[in-house]
């Protein structure tokens, strides 16, 4: 009934047949008097219900000769006669004049001024004037609905699979991305935290555009999203970091009621935020790529939250430090200066590699199982990606005066093979990892074996320094020194593995 002065008025009627067997349409009406046989073998009187349904049209409305009408009919299908209906098929034919369809019904004529038409007392259908109506089919598509999408993606129902409610912090290149691949399949229900602006630079690697520059992140990749995937709306936005769910009572209402806190900050403060102090049940996920843009990192709780993000974080870093291929992993690749302040540099990154590593992200998302998971993609410069899996140990927590120090079983059983190896003398060795001062935790990462130069007796020990310097070194470069020295290791002769709680902060242990 809503006119558009610059565009043309559709009026539709709709008709429903019962239901017959699915057979074969040899041939698609191409007017009005083989559209009303084609529908009668449905079981559809077409004139019947375009003179009531026109007649309540024209009755109520003036259309002019340039109005169309379009017949949208429901086709029961049965598989077999007198079977249960299978599917409905729906159709559509257009007609270019509605009152040109009135006067083929027979039951309406031309006014004698020639416009508009009027009912008759009798009907007079007339197949040849009929003929002359020109009908066209219409190809119907429906819009597309959260489970289609999730059935084009080729993803199960949501009652099938893990479809969460997932509480994302930063959608920054990667996060805009992954999330817009997750969104667009129908999977998850999204919230999104992010306290930062796009700037001008972003727009290079952001899913938003040059029309969003000094707009809130989230809040612009919610109004993105409403418009490009209705179906999936973000469910809501905070312009705030995660540590603001202490007292904004908005977002601790949307944490305490996600499935999974997607962690895509590349904040450090955010990710131990939400490793110790985020007060909710939901597992927790960290995913980021390296400086250079070539690797790609996701780290998983499992469902039962067992291995924690910060014990599952230093077993990233051990395996960094032990694989070979991993050497450059961490290394900062040049930057570029965006403005004139000091802090004001962002990396030499290309959209294509973001656009990789955000799929592969998001896919592995998907599909995970309620296990934890640490896994590193790296890229190729022959574009091939290489996946490695990082076997994650059982953690082991424990405390040490005010201090707690959190460790796995991989560390011990490095440290007690470091110590049949000398049986029966004592011996040592040097333990490194990260410190928490905010939280008084101690990450131990791994164990080093005693330098070359250690005296190892059978009553005592005393730790050697060749080659630490330089081993810390090297640690500390490959780890972009995140790992550093936390103290001693003493095993005695009874084979027991005693931890010298004394930490220092320092890069280098007190001997060297």
């Amino acid at each position: 009934g809503d006119s558009d002065p610059n565009g043309v008025d559709f009026y539709c009627i709709r008709c429903i047949g019962r239901a017959t067997v699915h057979g074969i349409i040899n041939r698609c009406p191409v007017n009005f008097d083989e559209l009303k046989t084609t529908l009668a073998d449905a079981g559809i009187d077409l004139v019947a219900d375009l003179k009531e349904q026109v007649g309540e049209i024209l009755e109520a409305q003036a259309p002019s000769d340039e109005s169309r009408l379009l017949v949208l009919a429901k086709l029961p299908r049965q598989r077999d006669e007198g079977g249960d209906v299978q599917n409905v098929e729906q159709v559509a034919f257009g007609m270019m004049s509605i009152l040109e369809v009135a006067e083929a019904t027979g039951w309406y004529g031309r006014n004698p001024d020639g416009i508009g038409v009027s009912a008759l007392l009798k009907n007079q259908y007339d197949s040849n004037f009929a003929t002359n109506v020109h009908v066209e089919p219409f190809r119907l598509s429906t819009n597309t609905s959260r489970d289609l999408a999730r059935v084009l993606s080729g993803l199960p129902s949501s009652n099938e699979s893990w479809d969460p409610k997932v509480v994302m912090i930063g959608v920054g290149a990667l996060g805009s991305q992954v999330h817009n691949h997750l969104s667009r399949m129908g999977w998850g229900y999204w919230s999104i935290v992010d306290d930062d602006i796009l700037y001008p630079h972003n727009v290079v690697r952001h899913r938003l555009g040059d029309f969003s520059i000094g707009e809130s992140k989230a809040r612009a990749t919610q109004h993105l999203n409403d418009i490009a995937t209705p179906y999936n709306k973000v469910a809501s936005f905070h312009h705030a970091t995660i540590q603001d769910a202490s007292h904004d009572e908005a977002l601790k209402a949307v944490i305490d009621d996600c499935d999974i806190v997607l962690d895509i900050s590349t904040s450090i403060a955010a990710a131990r935020f939400i490793a110790h102090d985020l007060d909710c049940q939901a597992r927790r996920a960290s995913a980021f790529l390296n400086p250079s843009g070539t690797d790609a990192v996701l780290l998983l709780e499992d469902a039962e939250r067992n291995w924690t993000l910060d014990a599952i974080e230093a077993q990233y870093y051990r395996n960094v430090l032990r694989t070979e291929a991993l050497s450059e992993h961490l290394a900062t690749s040049p930057s570029v200066r965006y403005s004139g302040g000091c802090r004001d540099v962002s990396s030499r990154i290309g959209q294509d590699s973001v656009s990789i590593t955000s799929g592969i992200i998001a896919r592995q998302l998907r599909s995970a199982s309620t296990d934890p998971l640490a896994v590193i993609w790296q890229l190729s410069d022959m574009q091939t990606v290489h996946r490695t899996d990082i076997e994650l140990a059982d953690p082991v927590r424990t405390t040490a005066g005010a201090w707690q120090i959190v460790t796995d079983q991989e560390v011990i059983q490095t440290a007690l093979a470091l110590r049949g190896q000398k049986l029966p003398t004592e011996t040592g060795g040097v333990l490194v990892g990260y410190l928490d001062f905010e939280r008084n935790i101690a990450h131990i990462v791994d164990a080093l074996a005693a330098p070359p130069d250690s005296q190892e007796c059978s009553m005592s020990f005393v730790r050697g320094s060749a080659g630490l310097q330089t081993t810390m070194s090297e640690i500390s470069k490959t780890s972009a020194g995140q790992v550093v020295y936390l103290g001693e290791m003493r095993m005695v002769a009874a084979s027991t593995v005693s931890i010298d709680n004394r930490f220092v902060s320092a890069g280098h242990c007190r001997r060297c």
